[in-house]
């Protein structure tokens, strides 16, 4: 099937909460696909992913022991995607609100972590979402790592759980909206094509890609970006009370990295997710009884990850005895 039309209608010609570079990476990736010459716009894309947990795609979410629920939230974001999810990188909107309320439901569950690296996506359905992380951060703990990038769209979801943690690397921020807007008219032109629109309603072509956008048109799109913008601004403000509307808007939509983060406000700690795993398992009441760390890692990831840190220990004292021997051999003590 090609998908590619309808990847082109989720990215182009509409508001995104989303790096600039990432807007301008998919757009040249898409563009000669589909006729469109926008290499001029190409920039690396720079977003690091690092190794997830399998996730369950039936519940959305991968279940460790003592309660810990991970819910990875990585690529770019779109309100429903459905079929174009598993050919396109592309996650929707829905599917993270259906894992979160579904962790929420799980008995089991006692805390959620949001494992993030994503660069951000549609502004269209953001900030919904973000809402219903934030029910579910009412109820129990829900912790949001930000585990390379959390910026734009996806900082906004972090921004309702309960708290913030970055990597030391992690890149944060970009409370922004932008939209690009593609005009291939000469290109078409080039190739002897004309498109002809006809339309009832004198806006229902604006911002067409057929022709150059007209000044009022371009007013109009910046309207609907800075309402876009208010709605982001609120969202945030309202998920993370320590941040003041204007202290979000004097961020500029700019990106800090770990602990600068945490000097503007962004985040609350510096960590990693291990440490987060290992900090939301201590919350289970299993956690609360006295047991050695084999048994700890046995119920938090299960026997055969108990068994290998047992070896892995093992190995590590032969190597330290042996090396003891050693030095007691040439008369070091």
């Amino acid at each position: 099937m090609d998908y590619l039309p309808h990847l082109a209608a989720l990215v182009l010609n509409t508001p995104l909460a989303i790096l600039p570079k990432k807007a301008a990476t998919i757009a040249a990736v898409l563009g000669p696909r589909i006729g469109v010459d926008v290499g001029a716009l190409a920039t690396p894309d720079w977003s690091v992913s690092a190794a997830r947990p399998a996730t369950n795609a039936s519940i959305g979410y991968a279940k460790l022991g003592l309660g810990v629920a991970i819910i990875s939230v990585v690529g770019s974001r779109v309100s429903r995607a459905s079929f174009l999810e598993a050919e396109s990188g592309l996650v929707s909107y829905d599917r993270v609100k259906r894992a979160v309320l579904a962790a929420d439901r799980d008995e089991e569950v006692t805390s959620v972590i949001l494992d993030i690296d994503s660069p951000g996506g549609a502004a269209a359905g953001a900030f919904e979402c973000a809402d219903v992380i934030s029910s579910v951060a009412k109820r129990r703990p829900v912790v949001a790592v930000c585990n390379q990038m959390a910026c734009s769209a996806a900082y906004a979801l972090a921004a309702a759980a309960s708290r913030i943690v970055a990597a030391p690397s992690a890149i944060v921020g970009s409370i922004g909206v932008i939209a690009l807007h593609v005009d291939y008219s000469r290109n078409l032109d080039a190739h002897g094509i004309t498109p002809t629109l006809i339309h009832a309603g004198a806006h229902k072509a604006d911002g067409n890609p057929y022709e150059p956008l007209a000044d009022d048109v371009r007013a109009d799109i910046q309207r609907e970006i800075d309402r876009y913008m208010t709605l982001f601004v609120s969202s945030v403000a309202a998920h993370r009370p320590s941040l003041t509307e204007k202290a979000i808007r004097a961020t500029e939509a700019r990106t800090y990295i770990g602990a600068e983060a945490v000097a503007v406000g962004l985040v609350d700690s510096v960590g990693t997710i291990e440490s987060v795993i290992s900090e939301m398992a201590g919350l289970h009441p299993e956690a609360k009884k006295k047991l050695d760390k084999y048994d700890r890692t046995e119920l938090l990831y299960g026997k055969a990850e108990a068994v290998d840190q047992r070896i892995q220990d093992v190995h590590a004292a032969g190597v330290r005895a042996g090396m003891a021997a050693a030095l007691a051999g040439r008369g070091f003590v």
